[in-house]
């Protein structure tokens, strides 16, 4: 998994400029599953096995979660990151605090593991639907920490942010008011999802989303750690928004790391423009993009820092 850690690094990076979280642990709900930074095949431990070991027999971790597939695994935990099926049988495993679930029949349903009473709709009068969600206070982390309301804000800020666009993921939360212009950076605020307090967000559906059959799936959100992926940032005053945290100040470890994972995205992108020109027909097109990428990621080495107008 050390590839996926350092990926995650460099999503949070782009995001706020900052690289400190890229060493933390990623921790997950307290389900009996492991977190996606315990195993780096799904198999046993961090040291990971190989098919010529003889492991019948034992015993893995108390906090590991061993996995069996008649397919490969790309450790790849993350929506958005290329999951193969195999490894979305993993990642509903690791992450089930959704809002909404799906039945056996396939029908969305309240989860009431996660919610505490039934939301407060309310249709206005520009024609979006807001969803008021309350969440139980008694959800935690594998390592203690409470599940709140920020990381379910965190979760969608993260998934639609433009750092995810830079390297290449697509989706995020579309149908919800803001998502365009907070997707392509003109906006730094996401007002489609909102912080009340530690046990109350807002979805916010826009206006040309609804009606819709499956309108509960827009609001359907899940938490993301915000304390071990982004231990420097928290939620802006606003509760739309990613900013620093109090009192924290960009350090020159984590400049370097920046650049050195910048570095490496340049390095892969410099090796799709050259498979790209020794193919037979030449996409030029896309090898002016994949330069035009390089040239902004060269630029932002210059002067890496933690304001957040980079959002």
């Amino acid at each position: 998994m050390k590839s996926t850690k350092k990926l995650l690094a460099l999503l949070l990076a782009l995001v706020l400029v900052l690289a400190a979280c890229g060493g933390t642990t990623t921790e997950g709900p307290t389900d009996g599953t492991s977190t996606d930074d315990t195993t780096t095949d799904g198999t046993t431990d961090g040291e990971g096995t190989t098919d010529d070991e003889d492991t019948s027999g034992e015993q893995a971790p108390t906090d590991t979660l061993v996995v069996a597939t008649s397919g490969e695994l790309n450790g790849h935990y993350i929506a958005g990151l290329s999951n193969s099926s195999y490894d979305k049988w993993i990642r509903n495993l690791l992450w089930d605090y959704a809002v909404y679930a799906t039945d056996e029949g396939g029908q969305f349903v309240l989860n009431e593991t996660v919610v505490a009473q039934e939301p407060t709709v309310t249709d206005n009068e520009d024609g979006s639907k807001t969803y008021q969600i309350k969440i139980n206070d008694n959800l935690v982390w594998s390592d203690g920490t409470p599940i709140t309301a920020k990381d379910y804000v965190f979760g969608a800020l993260f998934s639609s942010s433009p750092a995810m666009s830079k390297v290449g993921v697509t989706g995020g939360w579309d149908t919800l008011v803001g998502y365009a212009s907070y997707k392509d950076g003109s906006s730094t605020s996401f007002p489609g999802v909102k912080y009340i307090d530690d046990t109350t967000f807002e979805a916010t559906i826009s206006a040309e989303n609804v009606p819709y059959f499956y309108e509960v799936a827009s609001v359907a959100l899940g938490p993301s750690p915000l304390h071990a992926w982004a231990p420097n940032l928290q939620i802006g005053e606003d509760g739309s928004s990613l900013a620093v945290a109090d009192g924290y100040e960009l350090t020159e470890e984590d400049k370097a790391a920046y650049i050195e994972g910048v570095d490496t995205l340049i390095a892969e992108k410099n090796d799709e423009i050259t498979a790209l020109q020794e193919a037979e027909e030449v996409d030029q097109e896309s090898v002016d993009a994949l330069n035009a990428e390089i040239a902004e990621l060269e630029a932002s080495k210059e002067n890496p820092t933690a304001d957040t107008t980079t959002l």
